[in-house]
């Protein structure tokens, strides 16, 4: 996840664009371990991962606001 964030350039002309399939893939996946019964999503492990995804959000210049919707939109568990 890190790595593919990183590979957006520095001057890419619209990095949200560039990171918003990339923040969708983690979720949904996240959301499909939760489905499974892999990994239960209790209220930590909920507040872990939207911590992580903003900061990957942070780190890819997404506007906090733009990256707190996409989260709940996004997200089943």
């Amino acid at each position: 996840m890190n790595n593919a964030l990183n590979a957006i350039p520095a001057d890419y002309p619209d990095p949200v664009a560039a990171a918003e399939p990339i923040l969708r893939d983690m979720i949904l996946r996240l959301n499909d371990l939760d489905d499974a019964e892999v990994l239960f999503m209790d209220t930590i492990r909920r507040d872990d991962a939207g911590d992580v995804f903003a900061d990957l959000a942070q780190m890819a210049r997404v506007p906090s606001d733009v990256a707190d919707r996409w989260f709940d939109q996004w997200r089943e568990f």
